[in-house]
């Protein structure tokens, strides 16, 4: 059994124990930068464009969560309280601006521009996924008229395939997030996976009939 830390009240003549609390434990891994974590990093290929959040946001994630710094966009490690532990706030803040750098890094100019005064990283993410993810309608429009005219005409089936799940996987991000203990989204998720089976299927080329039975 680990030892608990203890400090005596002196009360007149008693001296009364009081248990410590343990110190909080130290996020070094969320907040320890490697030699390439520099300031003029890009961590993805294409910018955020007006057009492309869905793309650029799902890219950025990736990229933070293999850096360990999904937390300074999603707001799960806050900073710390400066004079409870002034050495740990500033590491904090330290990757927090190295992380805002990385976010400004992965927009356009205008955009950049635009949120280069946000007071952390989170709030930059904040900012964006607010003034860009509600513009997604065109985009779900595009895409699903997209599902429904592909064909494979001269495409092979791989390449056909890969046209196909490059345009689906898109439109699902743009869905809701479902998650539960009960059971009830696996009948979702078979309906989802049937519906595209049968886009797959419906596409082929004539001379492939006998692949959709």
């Amino acid at each position: 059994m680990s030892a608990i830390s203890v400090s005596t009240v002196s009360q007149g003549d008693f001296n009364t124990p009081r248990a410590l609390a343990p110190p909080s434990p130290i996020p070094g891994a969320y907040l320890l930068l490697q030699s390439d974590d520099h300031p003029g990093l890009v961590l993805v290929s294409q910018p955020l464009q007006e057009d492309n959040y869905a793309f650029w946001c799902r890219s950025m994630r990736l990229a933070l969560s293999e850096k360990r710094k999904i937390c300074f966009i999603d707001g799960s490690l806050s900073k710390p309280d400066p004079v409870l532990d002034l050495a740990l706030a500033e590491s904090w803040q330290c990757t927090n601006d190295i992380v805002t750098t990385w976010l400004l890094n992965a927009t356009s100019k205008d955009i950049a521009t635009s949120v280069i005064y946000a007071g952390s990283a989170v709030l930059l993410w904040q900012d964006l996924e607010t003034r860009f993810s509600q513009s997604n309608a065109p985009r779900i429009f595009e895409l699903n008229r997209s599902l429904m005219s592909l064909t494979q005409d001269s495409l092979s089936v791989s390449q056909y395939f890969t046209k196909l799940k490059i345009l689906w996987e898109e439109l699902n991000t743009f869905k809701p997030v479902v998650s539960c203990s009960c059971g009830g989204v696996k009948p979702i998720q078979a309906f989802l996976d049937q519906e595209y089976v049968m886009l797959f299927l419906m596409s082929l080329n004539k001379n492939l009939a006998s692949v959709r039975s």
